[in-house]
């Protein structure tokens, strides 16, 4: 119990040191309304939520902190002291996969930019400290211990980094609390791991983010194109033509776009990058840190840099310049919606059509991949990594019925995956919404995947009902298209 007790007043102690006071200009409470568009009705919004992180700032008038915190914003405020008001804020830069974000307003005269190193120092067992401030105002202290450096990507990123990984940390982090070593600066924590662990996103991939004093952004860099498998099977290492002392992990998944989506090939075994070799599991020897996921070694170079891959194809050992490139979730043809758009609907006589997206199906929780109907996890492991086409730019659903007396037999119809109109391919929920607004045609016939019972629909009967399933529903739009 007695040290139990010396324990707590340890913790408590740690949490409410004293600051350093140069920094007290410099670090800033953000306060976020945000608000969700709902997917299941997609004319609808959601309740706002209030949510707040911290900010350091970088230049004048500029602000850095996580994306996370400001994504799908309403309205953005900081406080950098005491003062009563706080300054209002607009984001002039977000990048989801380094999870960073540059806000921009009228600071206060007394803000300090916080010159930012353009290296940091990792030492394992070495302590640091981060700092918050407080709805009232108060300057905190936390301290933690470094332990290691992994190489993962945050949710939704297409990019592996390297993130310092703390453990024994006195307070909770991970809302973009700057962190220093020694006095200097070393980078935001950016998430929380279980218990007394946290993360802290280094300095040098906010360099790689932006430029500062100017707050510019800074030369992309690659984006991960495709997706890796331990390759320690002993048949399968034989089949591939390695030794049992080669290393080597296969590739399991080339997507249509990003970096490595033109040299690679599903099947392949990636032997070494950028001159390292890669083991059975997908590694590479850091020289400082061990073995890291070599994935990481694509977000620190540019879009015009070189890059070699060293592959076993077909029992052939080929050297190959690994192609570069970005990812652009606007060309997924299952929609990903990461800034929070809203999704694009047709409703026609109570039926509501639209395109599949990722967010759809996160309604179903974070098991969503073992709740979701199956015939949509299906084709959403088909599909996913597929770009738009001429033939295919949307995956389109019959997402649900709202009830009128003239769609009965439909009611509970839904989550259905519609693969062609009229004996023909639906390319997108345009092509769809032109054959059900042709009031010539007296029966449109949707067929579904992968099967089940076609459904046989009247649009102009369906169209005299429009009026009065929008005032019965409250819905504005019966269509989002334009």
């Amino acid at each position: 119990m007695k040290w139990f007790i010396i324990s707590i007043l340890f913790v408590c102690g740690l949490a409410n040191a004293t600051p350093p006071d140069h920094l007290k200009k410099s670090i800033a409470r953000i306060k976020v309304t945000s608000q969700d568009t709902s997917y299941y009705y997609p004319w609808r919004w959601l309740s706002p939520k209030k949510r707040s992180g911290q900010g350091v700032v970088v230049g004048k008038n500029l602000v850095l902190t996580l994306a996370s915190t400001v994504l799908k914003s309403r309205s953005i405020s900081l406080r950098l002291d005491t003062e009563p008001n706080y300054t209002e804020m607009e984001i002039v830069h977000l990048d989801l996969d380094a999870n960073l974000a540059l806000l921009r307003g009228d600071l206060p005269s007394s803000a300090k930019v916080l010159k930012l190193p353009k290296k940091s120092n990792f030492n394992r067992t070495q302590k640091i400290n981060y700092y918050w401030k407080t709805d009232e105002g108060r300057f905190l202290e936390g301290s933690a211990e470094l332990d290691r450096v992994e190489s993962k990507k945050s949710s939704g990123s297409h990019q592996y980094q390297l993130w310092y990984e703390a453990v024994n940390a006195s307070m909770r982090g991970g809302y973009g609390e700057p962190v220093f070593s020694e006095g200097k600066f070393m980078g935001l924590s950016s998430s929380n791991g279980s218990g007394a662990e946290m993360s802290v996103l280094p300095v040098e991939v906010i360099h790689r983010t932006f430029t500062f004093p100017k707050g510019e952004i800074s030369t992309p860099t690659a984006a991960l194109g495709f997706a890796i498998t331990q390759c320690t099977q002993k048949n399968l290492r034989s089949l591939k033509g390695l030794d049992g002392m080669d290393g080597g992990c296969l590739v399991a998944d080339v997507y249509e776009q990003g970096s490595g989506s033109r040299t690679l090939k599903t099947g392949d075994v990636i032997l070494e990058v950028g001159g390292k070799a890669v083991d059975a599991w997908g590694r590479v020897e850091h020289e400082k840190h061990g073995l890291l996921d070599f994935q990481y070694l694509l977000s620190e170079v540019t879009l015009d840099s070189k890059l070699e891959v060293v592959l076993m194809r077909d029992g052939e050992k080929l050297t190959k310049k690994l192609d570069l490139g970005l990812i652009n979730d606007y060309n997924w043809v299952v929609s990903r919606y990461r800034n929070g758009e809203s999704a694009e609907y047709f409703i026609r006589g109570g039926i509501i059509f639209q395109s599949l997206s990722l967010p759809y199906l996160h309604a179903w929780g974070k098991d969503w991949r073992k709740k979701a109907p199956d015939d949509i996890l299906m084709l959403l492991e088909e599909e996913s990594f597929n770009t738009k086409s001429e033939e295919r730019r949307d995956i389109v659903m019959l997402s649900h019925v709202l009830a009128h007396q003239v769609n009965r037999g439909f009611q509970y119809m839904g989550r259905q995956i519609i693969e062609s109109v009229n004996g023909e391919p639906v390319k997108s929920l345009e092509h769809l919404s032109e054959v059900l607004n042709d009031l010539k045609q007296e029966k449109v016939v949707l067929s579904f995947y992968p099967d089940g019972v076609p459904m046989v629909l009247d649009p102009r009967v369906l169209k005299t009902i429009d009026s009065e399933i929008s005032q019965l529903y409250g819905i504005p739009s019966l269509s989002s298209l334009k």
